[in-house]
Order: structure tokens, then sequence, then C-alpha cells
């Protein structure tokens, strides 16, 4: 009896086990985590900004914010992980961790140190292509937002790459507020085309062809003089970087149409962190040279008589019209050239959760020529909200008016 009793309670322990394991099991293969730290600098032990926090084998991770910390979640199993930190010029840091029963994991602090460059961690996209800079045969050389947003002197983006970039000539068509750009990369390659360089804004690519405007024939005989620029309709300081791509380097991303080179804009967006402020404001004043030196003595010369009025007969006589009563010789400088002066202001919010970023802009410029009735005037807004639907998808969406009007003087 015994030993059917004991036969009997065996299935029903072996049933009950089983029914108890799916549960088990199943809690313990997927858990959701709460990964956070702090990066800092090696050397200062300020806080690192941007700098890319990813778990291993895995596509998960954030950028750190401008305090140096970092907050993300993941669903994974359980088990030991190791976290890379990565950050351009930059040695890359790992740590391991353990995830376990706690949900909210704190990593000790991670310092970077300051290495060269690796340029097979740097990746270059285009639309619809991904390369790795060791594999393309030139060099990509990149400006950072700042560079271009603190040359106070330059009216537009293009202006301000001026000394930025190796080999590039860079000059104004004109110094007319407004005006046109020409940018050689790679030297003139044609004969009747253009030469410009190709240009694409957040993976977009617009036309910068600089159109002179109708019945002024200046155009012809001085180069350009009344040319727009389309550059000119972006804020600097709304610009996160500017990569500079010549020869292969270009032709592996953009094919033909980047004969002449290419210049890459991104322009900023939103980051995790609490609500970032900028607000700029600047005074423009554009003085002209110094005048030319005339001649303005009420008497005549020589010259005065042999192309002069006809009135004048005799060198020593004075140039008074004898009809008008007007004196003969007039400075004509300060009809023509006067102290331009101008505004610039600028203001902008970041900012953003792990799921939810945006960037808001608003820039307005006033600028007047050293030339009367010569000004340029921009207004600009801008937005760019991004949402994260799952960790491999997210969902950006760009808005931009732009008001952009020149007055040229041909």
């Amino acid at each position: 009896m015994r030993l059917l009793n004991t036969c009997r309670a065996a299935p029903l322990l072996a049933l009950s086990v089983a029914l108890m394991l799916p549960g088990q099991v199943g809690a313990q293969q997927v858990q959701s985590y709460v990964i956070q730290g702090t990066v800092n600098d090696a050397v200062s032990q300020r806080p690192m900004a941007d700098v890319a926090v990813t778990l291993a084998g895995t596509s998960l991770g954030t950028l750190t914010n401008p305090e140096g910390r970092y907050f993300f979640r993941v669903s994974i199993r359980p088990g030991t992980y190791t976290l890379e930190f990565t950050f351009i010029g930059r040695r890359k840091e790992t740590r391991e961790i353990e995830l376990g029963q706690a949900l909210t994991i704190t990593v000790d602090p991670v310092s970077l140190v300051e290495t060269a460059i690796q340029l097979e961690a740097i990746v270059v996209t285009a639309p619809g292509v991904e390369a790795q800079r060791s594999m393309l045969g030139n060099t990509i050389e990149s400006v950072p937002g700042e560079a271009i947003s603190e040359a106070g002197s330059a009216t537009s983006i293009d202006v301000a790459l001026q000394g930025k970039v190796t080999g590039a000539w860079i000059s104004e068509n004109n110094g007319q507020p407004g005006g046109g750009t020409s940018i050689r990369l790679r030297g003139t390659s044609t004969i009747l085309g253009g030469a410009e360089p190709l240009y694409v804004v957040d993976g977009v690519i617009i036309d910068n062809n600089t159109q002179g405007l109708i019945s002024l024939s200046s155009n012809a005989t001085r180069g350009g003089a009344a040319m727009t620029n389309a550059l000119g309709d972006l804020a600097p300081e709304d610009i996160d970087r500017i990569e500079v791509l010549k020869g292969p380097a270009a032709a592996a991303l953009y094919g033909s149409r980047s004969n002449n080179g290419v210049i890459q804009i991104f322009t900023k967006r939103g980051r995790q962190g609490r609500p970032r402020i900028t607000v700029r404001a600047e005074m423009l004043i554009n003085s002209p040279p110094e005048k030319y030196d005339l001649n303005l003595s009420p008497y005549a010369g020589r010259a005065d008589v042999v192309w002069g009025p006809a009135y004048i007969d005799s060198v020593g006589q004075e140039l008074i019209d004898p009809e008008t009563g007007e004196f003969g010789r007039y400075d004509y400088q300060d009809s023509l050239f006067h102290t331009g002066v101008g505004v610039n202001t600028y203001v902008s919010v970041a900012g953003g959760t792990e799921e939810t970023s945006y960037f808001i802009s608003g820039a307005f410029r006033n600028e007047e020529g050293i030339q009367r009735s010569t000004e340029a005037q921009r207004t600009s807004v801008r937005a760019n909200l991004t949402q994260r639907i799952s960790q491999s998808l997210d969902l950006t969406a760009t808005g931009t008016f732009i008001d952009n009007s020149q007055k040229f003087v041909p």
C-alpha cells in the first residue's frame, strides 16, 4: 500500500513542477532593467556630453547629456554584459555589468582619455549608403558648429568656412549683404558648366547656384556683382557640424554628381536632458574704408582748362558756374557710402526624454551694407521633433520657415 501511494504521488508532483516551471522560466528570460551612470574627462574630470554608451552585441544605448549622465532602459535576459563608451578622439572604455535581481544598475563613473582618432570608427552616411572613412580614398574634414556660429564677421555659412578647410578656395563674389559666394574644393573642372560643390543639408541635396538678377549688366563685366546665396537662408547657430568631402571620398557616397566635392551640413537636434535655452544677440557695424583724397580746390588747373566746362579758359580761374553760381567740384563719397548697422538675434530651446527629443530655434538678422540702399534681412524659424518608436526605429519631423530678402545695387 505504501508503494502504491508513492507511485500515485509521483505523477502529481511531476505535474505540479511542470505547471510551475513555464512561469518561472519565462520570468527569468526577459527583464526590464535601468542602466545609469556618468562619464567625465580623465584629465579635467569635467562631464562629457554626447558620449555613446551602448550594450555590446546589441543596438541598445544612448548618449550622455551635458552633465555627462546617461540613462536608458533595456529589456534583456539576466546575465553578464559589457557596456562600451565611445567618443571621437577618446580611447574606448568598457565596463562589465551583472544583470540579476536588481532592476536598477548604477555604473561607477567612467573617465575617457584622449587618443589619436581611429578612422575605422567614423562612419559617413549618404542617402542609402554607408562607408567607413578608412575605406575611402581621401580625407574628410569636419568643422564643428561652434566654429561656424562664432565667426561673427561671416554673413553666411559658406563664408564662415574660410580658413577652416584645407585646400578650399572660398571668396565672396561681391561685398553686398546676402551676396553670392564661390567655393572651389578641387579647382575648376569644367569650362562651360559650374564648378561649385554639391551641397547636402540633413541628407537633402539643395541648389546653391547663384543666379544673376535681370537687367543688371554689371553681372557680365564685374564677375557677378548682384548674385544671391541660398546658403544664407540657414542660421549659422543652427549648424551642428559641416563635413567636406573631396575626391574619391565624395564619389564613393554621391557618385558623379560630386565631381567638384561635397559639403554636408548637419543641423542641430534635440537631445536627452533638461531644457537648454540659448540666447544670442549681436550688433553689426560695417564701416567703409578711408575716403579718397579728392582735389577740391576752388581754382582751375591745367586739366580743368583742357577737359573742363566751356566757361573755364585760364589756369587759376575760380570754378564757379556763372549761370548757377555753384562750385564746380563736389565730393560724392558721402552720398554713395555710409556706415551700415545691423542686428543678429538668436534663440533656441533643446531637450527631451529617452523617448522624445525636440529642438526649436528662431533667428532674425538685418544687415546694412556700406553702399547706401544695400541691405539683407533674414527671419527663420526651425523645429525638429524626434520620437523613438522602438529600439531600432526613430521617427523625426522637421519644419523650417524662412523669409529672406536682399537689396542689391548694380
